[in-house]
């Protein structure tokens, strides 16, 4: 990479962010900073996350483009602003609003191991995404609730009906125990949403860092910038 990057007309830097490994990652980190002094390095206490992993990478990152795709001082700074805990890194670089531009390029094969991304990690990244930018899921519940509500409605009315045209007649328990089922499973289906937007509260107000560095070669988060706050990326 050092290499490639040579040929360029400009000074540059790459950081690499050690998400809490277990293997020789540090030492390795170390090494290479060593040898070479663009190379710079945050190594977790445990880990984190991809999420705290790359905002460590732009807190760190003391240029005027930051490459993860490419980002500008200005852009960077943006999301770095942006307070929220749950930290959805797409949402984000959308959500700042800047002029953007896209180009295509041929993507390469991981040369050694295997990626960690499971089914089930990608499907709660997404449900990160889904409920770290709107409220929709929130009126979706509403509606949920209401549809099983106006069912029950008119079975009632029709029921009444039934009763005082033929008569009252005994009723099943198979539609009582389905009706009663469904809805279940809609108050437990809005719980379920409105818990997910809880958490987000709960973890917002708790203020934890995003992270906990165990080791660094960077003395700190750039030129001209005295810090950042543990939480929102704010200078203090």
């Amino acid at each position: 990479m050092v290499a490639e990057l040579a040929m360029i007309d400009h000074d540059f830097e790459i950081i690499y962010v050690d998400d809490g490994g277990r293997d020789r990652t540090l030492s390795i980190l170390e090494q290479l900073s060593d040898r070479d002094s663009h190379v710079r390095f945050v190594s977790f206490s445990r880990n984190f996350g991809k999420g705290a992993a790359m905002l460590a990478g732009l807190r760190h990152a003391s240029g005027d483009a930051v490459v993860i795709r490419m980002l500008s001082r200005r852009a960077t700074d943006a999301v770095l602003e942006l307070a929220e805990y749950n930290r959805f890194s797409k949402g984000l670089f959308a959500r700042v609003g800047f002029p953007t531009a896209t180009f295509e390029y041929q993507n390469s094969i991981c040369e050694q191991g295997r990626s960690k991304w499971t089914f089930g990690k990608l499907l709660n990244y997404g449900l990160d995404g889904l409920l770290s930018f709107n409220n929709k899921p929130l009126r979706i519940a509403v509606y949920l609730g209401m549809l099983p509500l106006s069912v029950a409605l008119a079975y009632a009315a029709w029921i009444v009906g039934s009763a005082l045209v033929n008569g009252v007649k005994t009723p099943g328990c198979v539609t009582l125990i389905a009706v009663i089922t469904a809805l279940s499973g809609v108050q437990m289906v809005m719980l379920g949403v409105v818990s997910e937007y809880v958490d987000r509260i709960y973890c917002g107000i708790k203020r934890r860092p995003h992270f906990l560095v165990k080791a660094t070669n960077i003395a700190s988060a750039g030129p001209g910038r005295a810090g950042v706050d543990p939480v929102g990326g704010q200078a203090v």
